[in-house]
């Protein structure tokens, strides 16, 4: 079944392996989800709460800073249910 995935979430600072599996290639998994994908990455969620509470749907709304050309950015992620 097609999802249609734009946002995927992860309660660490990485989303992959650290240390890389392959220290020649860092990172390979949110740079294959955003390049080659076009999913956002939204990483340091606090997702523990949710977990316990056995959540499975909430609306997630996220806002984030007005910048140009960055690559990155805060947010302020919120769980409504």
């Amino acid at each position: 079944m097609d999802r249609r995935v734009a946002l995927t979430g992860c309660d660490t600072w990485s989303y992959g392996p650290v240390p890389p599996e392959d220290p020649a290639e860092p990172f390979v998994v949110p740079q294959t989800l955003n390049v080659r994908h076009g999913v956002v990455v939204a990483e340091n969620l606090r997702l523990a709460q949710l977990a316990a509470d056995g959540l499975a749907e909430f609306l997630f709304v996220v806002s984030h800073a007005k910048l140009r050309g960055a690559t990155g950015a805060w947010v302020a992620p919120l769980a409504i249910v």
